[in-house]
This record gives C-alpha cells, sequence and structure tokens, in this order.
C-alpha cells in the first residue's frame, strides 16, 4: 500500500482527493490547519517551517506527496504578505520538511499563463506571464519545484474548478463582476472549466501511473462552456451585454503601462473573451 501525504486536505479539492485514493486502495494522511485523527490530518501551519517538520515527521514515511495548499485569490493574506509571498513561503517550507519522495505532484494554475492576449488554445508549451500576485506566487512555485530532483515530478495547472454542489465558478461567469445580476455576453465567450470528476481522474492516474520525469498538463473538460449557455443555467432574468461597450475602456488600459493595468486587462479578458486551455500534457523524460 503506497502512502500519499496531501497537503491542504480538508479543503475542496483536497477532501475528494483523499476519499478517491483511499477507495483505490492508497493510505493517504492529510497535513492542514485543522487536525482530525479519524480522517489521519495533521494540523501544521505552513508558513512555520518547524510546525511543518513536525507534521511529516509524525506521519513517517511516503511515497507520494500532493501539495494542495496555498492562499487563493479574495484570502487576505498574513501581515507583512502578499498572496505571492506567502505560496511561496508555503512550498519553500514543505520541500526544506519533506525526505527523499519519489512522486511529487503540485497544482499550479492557469493564471500563471496571463489571460490578456491570448488567442486559441493556451498550450503547457506556451510562455508563462501571469498578472495577479496568485499567479506570480505559483510560477514561482513551479521554478522552485522543477529545480529539486525529483524522480517523479507533476505539474497540473487547473482550470476553474466546479461541481454540481460548488457552483462559484460557473456563477461568477453568469454575472457581472462583484454583483448577482444575471447577463448574456453578445457575441458569446467560450471557457474552458474543469469539472470536479475530471480533476479527480487525471489525479488519479497520475499517481497510480508514477512516471518517471516531469510532466506539465492543464486540466479542464474537454468541451469549453459558452457563456450565454452557463448564464441559461442559473435562474432569473438575464440581461443583455455587447463586448463592444466596454472597449473604450479596455483602450484606455492599453495605454496605461504597468502591472495594474495588466492585471485588470486579464480580468477584462476573464469575462469577456474566450479563455480556452489545451489539456495537451508535455512529458520531460529523466536525464
Amino acid at each position: 500500500m503506497r502512502r500519499v501525504v496531501i497537503t491542504g486536505s480538508c479543503g475542496f479539492i483536497g477532501r475528494q482527493i483523499t476519499e478517491l485514493l483511499r477507495k483505490n486502495g492508497f493510505d493517504v494522511w492529510g497535513i492542514d490547519q485543522y487536525s482530525d485523527g479519524a480522517r489521519q490530518v495533521v494540523q501544521a501551519n505552513l508558513l512555520n517551517l518547524e510546525e511543518t517538520r513536525n507534521a511529516f515527521e509524525r506521519i513517517g514515511d511516503y511515497d507520494a506527496i500532493i501539495h494542495l495548499s496555498a492562499l487563493s485569490t479574495g484570502t487576505k493574506p498574513p501581515k507583512g504578505h502578499t498572496l505571492e509571498t506567502v505560496n511561496v513561503l508555503i512550498t519553500e517550507n514543505v520541500l526544506q520538511a519533506i525526505a527523499d519522495v519519489g512522486q511529487f505532484v503540485y497544482f499550479s494554475t492557469t493564471t500563471v499563463y496571463g489571460e490578456e492576449g491570448r488567442t486559441g488554445f493556451v498550450s503547457p508549451r506556451d510562455a508563462l506571464r501571469p498578472a495577479s500576485p496568485y499567479g506570480i506566487g505559483k510560477k514561482r512555485c513551479e521554478e522552485i519545484l522543477r529545480a529539486k530532483n525529483f524522480r517523479s515530478l507533476a505539474i497540473c495547472r487547473p482550470t476553474p474548478v466546479f461541481s454540481e454542489q460548488r457552483m462559484r465558478n460557473m456563477r461568477v461567469r453568469a454575472c457581472f463582476p462583484f454583483t448577482n445580476l444575471k447577463i448574456r455576453i453578445y457575441p458569446a465567450p467560450s471557457y474552458s472549466l474543469c469539472h470536479v470528476d475530471t480533476l479527480l481522474q487525471t489525479v488519479l492516474n497520475i499517481v497510480v501511473a508514477n512516471k518517471p520525469g516531469l510532466s506539465i498538463r492543464n486540466l479542464a473538460d474537454a468541451t469549453p462552456y459558452r457563456q450565454n449557455d452557463i448564464a441559461d443555467g442559473f435562474p432569473g432574468v438575464s440581461w443583455p451585454v455587447l463586448t463592444a461597450f466596454f472597449w473604450p475602456f479596455y483602450a484606455v488600459l492599453k495605454m496605461i503601462p504597468g502591472r495594474k493595468s495588466y492585471n485588470l486587462r486579464c480580468q477584462y479578458r476573464k469575462l469577456f473573451g474566450s479563455c480556452l486551455y489545451d489539456t495537451e500534457v508535455v512529458e520531460v523524460p529523466p536525464p
């Protein structure tokens, strides 16, 4: 029985990966800010190196690590930190705390690409130019991990994840930002999104295969989702919105230099432009 450690195991994705791997015969342990002896979850603040080391020592030997733990966009970071520095520090502490491990699975994000200026399907081979502190931090974590000598390293970049019980990532594409006003955008953009079942099956395949070398992939459902169809899935009257109405705002942003302007243009693209991601797997064999 292979032992797998999941950081951030009490989160939406962590809980479901834990259940799936246990059903498939793995001995799964978690590390989170909340302890749960019945579910084999060890409590630790991963921003604290000593607590992180103690947590891994309590678990003992393990064969694989799935690193989910991170502060997400919209979460207030601790004083003196940004989302970028927090998530980098968490990853650095985990790497300092662990013993030699054969397999490491890291959950990054498609925001590492930066949405502004992208056309067509974005491939894992494309250059990374993130806009937000969250995306910048995730890109840095990828770089740190790739510099390590893991026998098997899988970097997963999920598109927004949803389930029938958790539709937040659908709703933000059906409603005008920061409101509950349902909209239908014309012309309708399309988005790559990831049902949680797609994510779970991919993770199971990765862990079972335990393939040597580096693999990088985007996680998304096979068929993109059209904005108008997403809006129709929610109750209430929807209001038509013409993308052309916002072009002057976007044009002004294009003339303003700096990261904040670029970040706003990426936010604009997330809603009003098609954001599509190729699910090709890029593999780099071990040296």
